[in-house]
Formats: C-alpha cells, structure tokens, sequence
C-alpha cells in the first residue's frame, strides 16, 4: 500500500527523533517551518505531529510548541518498525532489536500454546488446521506474493490466540505482528524460507494433538517443541534480516 504524504513525514520525522536528532525535552520546528521545509500545507503538518503524538514522541501544546518525548518512556509497541527503520543503517543494532522483538513475540506465543494445550478440542484442531492449510495454499502460489503469506501466517496464530482464549496475550500478539508486517524488508525475512515456518506450525499442531504423551509429561513436550521451533525460525529471521539491511 502506497504511502500518503502524512505517512512518509511521519516516518521521517519519527525516525529523526529515534536517531537522537530531535532529543528528549527539545522543542520541533515550528508547523509554519516544517510546512516550507518539506514544502507541504500547514495542515498537512499539522496532521503529521497529530501522528507523532499518537505514536507517544511528542506533546503538542497550543501556544507552546511541540516538545519531543523520550521514546524509550513514552513509546508503545507501534513505535517497533520506526525503530527497527531508524537502525537500518546499523544492520547489527537493527538486528539485536529485532530479535527482542522476537523474543517477545516466542514468549507470548509459549503462553498462548499453554492455554491451548488446557482448553482446545478436535473442532478447535481442526480449525487451526484450516488456517494452516490457508498458509500452505499461499506459499504455494505463483509468483511468490509475501505479503500475502505473512496475511495467512498471521491469520494462523490469530486463530490459535482466539482457540486459546487468552484476550490479553492474543491482543498484545496481534499488535506486535501487525507492526512488524509493516516493517520494509521484515516480511521478506520472516517469510524467506516459508517451508520453516510450516514445518514449525506442524510439529506444534503434532504435538498437541498427541493428548496421550501431553498428559504423561503435563504439557512439556509441547512447549519443548514449540520453543525449540520458534527459537529456530527466530533466528533464521534475524540473520536473514541483517543481511538484507547489509545489502
């Protein structure tokens, strides 16, 4: 999806502030000079910082300017693909945050997996199954259409956060996936060895769906298994990440 004028200053001016351009306590430009800098319409600006606000990186006070938050106390977790596009000049420090933004994606999925494991029932396997066929159909097609495998992926671990019932976990999910899709070069990585990440989702749907062995070691085995696939999907992610922002 193309971006609006809005969308790209606030890209910009969010990652200027990330970088340290703007620090904490300063004040932005006023709207009239940011208007003739970037040659654009007061309300276009205006619009901008109502962004920026949002995004928790600036105040916006009439008749006192706009004082630039610090980010790493007023931001939340839509802030994760400015980060991640501040960085991408600096592939090493990109890549350690995006594998803790991964770290805490695996750990969420974990207790989601856990609450799966207590409540879900042959209609809910199968309906996790019918996600994962969705996956397959997508990576099947031709040509390849990432974002349309990342929809599935995605679609796939909402169906397992709603089977699990965990509201809180499954919001905090789905916001982290949602943010990371809009990433430039995030999907391509997340998705480069697409067969992994189907491989992964059936070995943990294996698993669960083993009651007799789940019963014996009290659900250990699948969060074994769930961890050590995820664990390798992440870091297959990560290096495959650095090396596009390396290019």
């Amino acid at each position: 999806m193309q971006q609006t004028i809005v969308d790209h200053l606030t890209t910009q001016l969010a990652c200027a502030i990330l970088r340290g351009e703007h620090a904490p306590g300063s004040r932005l430009p006023t709207v009239r000079a940011l208007a003739t800098a970037h040659e654009v319409t007061a309300p276009t600006i205006q619009r901008v910082v109502a962004q920026l606000e949002a995004l928790g990186l600036v105040d916006a006070r009439q008749g006192s300017g706009t004082r630039v938050n610090d980010p790493r106390e007023h931001g939340s977790v839509a802030l994760l693909p400015y980060w991640l596009l501040a960085y991408a000049d600096q592939p090493e420090r990109a890549a350690a945050l995006l594998a803790d933004v991964l770290a805490l994606r695996r750990d969420m999925a974990l207790v989601m997996l856990e609450r799966l494991r207590a409540h879900i029932d042959d209609n809910g396997l199968l309906a996790a199954g019918e996600a994962l066929g969705a996956l397959v159909q997508a990576a099947a097609a031709e040509p390849r259409d990432v974002q349309a495998i990342a929809r599935a992926d995605v679609a796939l671990m909402k169906r397992l956060a709603t089977l699990a019932g965990g509201i809180a976990h499954g919001a905090l999910f789905n916001s982290v996936a949602r943010v990371m899709l809009e990433t430039p070069q995030l999907a391509d990585a997340m998705y480069a060895d697409v067969a992994a990440n189907i491989s992964a989702f059936r070995a943990v749907l294996a698993a669960l769906t083993d009651r007799a062995a789940d019963d014996d070691d009290d659900g250990a085995r699948v969060r074994r298994v769930a961890r050590a696939e995820l664990e390798a999907l992440d870091a297959a992610t990560v290096a495959h990440f650095a090396k596009r922002l390396a290019r």
